[in-house]
């Protein structure tokens, strides 16, 4: 029996796409036989037939496995046409969900509100007191008239 092992990249969710990876395969007549959202691993077979039902022979098994936040590893037990077909929807689905992150992403920062601009203005007063030897106005914080040098 061949398999088919295929990798698939996207942005966003990973656990959107688990979830929506979920739906998929429930919604195909898949039996989930593990699905682990901490692991971000699933486990999904389908019976093909009576061989299937009765003995298991010819049960597909795809195996779903979130390799990092932007990977998805798919090993499908059969290669054949409808596998082909299978794996197809499932990119198509990775797509789906890529876009519709992307334009949630667009209509949060087009919603954001424009950053708040915090100005701060710092007053401070400079005291200027008479020197004492020729009275002409220096800072209180100098030692020395710069008029006249004296102390």
């Amino acid at each position: 029996m061949s398999q088919l092992v295929h990798t698939l990249d996207f942005a966003g969710s990973a656990t959107g796409l688990f979830e929506a990876f979920l739906r998929h395969f429930r919604a195909r007549g898949f039996h989930i036989e593990e699905a682990d959202a901490v692991a971000m691993r699933i486990h999904a077979e389908r019976d093909r037939g009576l061989f299937s039902s009765l003995f298991g022979i010819g049960t597909l098994h795809v195996h779903v496995r979130f390799t990092d936040g932007d990977t998805v590893q798919l090993r499908i037990s059969s290669a054949g046409e409808s596998e082909r077909r299978l794996l197809e929807e499932l990119k198509d689905l990775a797509s789906a969900q890529t876009a519709a992150a992307a334009k949630q992403a667009e209509k949060s920062a087009a919603n954001a509100a424009p950053p708040v601009v915090i100005q701060q203005v710092v007053v401070r007063e400079i005291v200027k007191i008479p020197c004492r030897f020729c009275g002409s106005l220096i800072e209180n914080t100098q030692t020395r008239c710069p008029h006249c040098g004296g102390e």
